[in-house]
């Protein structure tokens, strides 16, 4: 199977490539976010003891409350980081 490149892609192809991994990456690691922040904030025992307590008590859907807002700041960082690549290959 051929890889594609940058130049196949596209701009859109790119843009959305870097959407898809940047929300794919948040999406993974924002339960461990969640968790170290609660942790920092005085919770007791380790990380997967903090994670059964997060979930017994609130729901599993708590380790991913935020979310929506740090996907925005990571779509607009990816937004702005692809304008400036596009900005300079031109000149």
């Amino acid at each position: 199977m051929q890889s594609l490149g940058v130049e196949q892609l596209g701009l859109v192809g790119s843009l959305a490539c870097g959407v898809v991994a940047a929300l794919s990456g948040q999406t993974i690691a924002y339960p461990l976010e969640t968790i170290s922040r609660r942790m920092a904030m005085g919770a007791e025992g380790n990380m997967l003891q903090v994670a059964i307590s997060v979930t017994k008590t609130e729901g599993f859907v708590a380790l991913y409350r935020g979310l929506p807002a740090a996907s925005a700041k990571v779509l607009y960082c990816n937004r702005s980081a692809n304008r400036f690549r596009q900005k300079h290959e031109n000149s």
